[in-house]
């Protein structure tokens, strides 16, 4: 090994355009494996692979699990799997989703800090929110190399923005000098120390730590009182290096910008409930307020007209709700929010 062998790439939003002008760039033969995780919807099928392997000179295919890890070659996290590294295998399984995804950026990006130290270099590119960011902070401290596309040329900038604010001097290029920017850090010897990588995931084992503690009775820890809007189990908050993030039985971690999301997102669906229900109870109380005016049943009649009207009236309230909620799942615009600080 003679230089930075392996390259992860995670991206989201405008990923996919991102990554074919890339890959156009990159020569055959690369001296580095590559391994691609784009945010994805799990229950379609992907044609990335396909993109990308006409894309370029490297060959592209989705990862199988337990395949050996060869340079010249992409590797692509398929639909509803975490792909991560071992030394010399890609592994692909199902598992909890992380910010909300799965495939999700960080797992690959620990995995291969974790397993290859200062020999790895992680990219971040075009995306939403903030995946990738504990991740590709994990290979900084593990001696690899941290690279961001540059958030004024990139299709959705809140990805490698968020990345570069908590990151050490972060190598940030836009994506026409990316391609070269990547062959000269895989040609040149790595620098960082492997030492750091015992770290990399202390403070998520620290999290497992203090749950099992809690579960034989012996207090330790600090739990939140927020819930996880996955699965509604209780979290424990995480934060290392000005990075927040949370965790539940289940396994999930996210981000405290992704937890946000998620809530926004339970909030909807627990709002459309209440709006069906609105509808129904007016409907219904129309029904029953026309059939006791037939029968000349005219106090009975009122009765139903006026629940009629006040599930009517709350069902606009409700509906008022779910625009301002829409509203406010937009990007947060960088600065208006320290993730450290909430």
């Amino acid at each position: 090994m003679s230089g930075h062998d392996i390259l992860v790439i995670g991206a989201s939003a405008g990923g996919v355009q991102t990554l074919r002008e890339l890959v156009a760039r990159l020569p055959g033969g690369l001296a580095a494996a590559v391994f691609v995780v784009v945010h994805f919807p799990t229950d379609r099928e992907s044609i990335l692979p396909s993109i990308l392997d006409g894309s370029g000179g490297l060959p592209a295919a989705h990862a199988r699990d337990g395949e050996p890890i060869e340079s010249g070659r992409i590797y692509i996290a398929p639909p509803n799997r975490h792909m991560t590294l071992e030394p010399g295998r890609v592994v692909v399984e199902w598992g909890p989703r992380i910010n909300h995804c799965r495939p999700a950026i960080d797992p690959l990006f620990r995995s291969a800090a974790r397993s290859y130290g200062n020999r790895v270099i992680g990219l971040l590119l075009s995306g939403m929110l903030n995946d990738g960011s504990s991740g590709i902070l994990a290979v900084q401290n593990a001696g690899g190399l941290a690279v961001v596309q540059d958030p004024d040329d990139a299709l959705f900038p809140e990805m490698p923005a968020n990345a570069r604010a908590i990151l050490d001097k972060p190598i940030v290029r836009p994506l026409s000098a990316m391609a070269p920017t990547l062959l000269n850090l895989v040609n040149s010897p790595p620098g960082g120390s492997p030492a750091m990588k015992d770290r990399i995931d202390e403070i998520h084992l620290r999290a497992e730590q203090d749950i099992a503690a809690q579960e034989r009775g012996e207090r330790q820890g600090a739990i939140t009182v927020l819930t996880c809007p996955d699965c509604g189990g209780v979290l424990w908050q995480l934060n290392d290096q000005g990075l927040l993030e949370f965790r539940c039985h289940t396994g999930h971690v996210m981000t405290a910008e992704s937890a946000t999301r998620g809530q926004a997102e339970f909030l909807e669906k627990a709002l459309e409930v209440t709006l069906r229900a609105l509808r129904e109870r007016e409907v219904l109380s129309d029904q029953l307020a026309s059939r006791a005016r037939s029968s000349g049943e005219v106090e009975r009649a009122e009765v139903f007209q006026r629940r009629a009207a006040l599930a009517r009236r709350h069902g606009q309230l409700v509906k008022a709700m779910l625009r301002e909620n829409d509203e406010q799942m937009g990007p947060v615009p960088q600065g208006a929010a320290d993730p450290a600080s909430l």
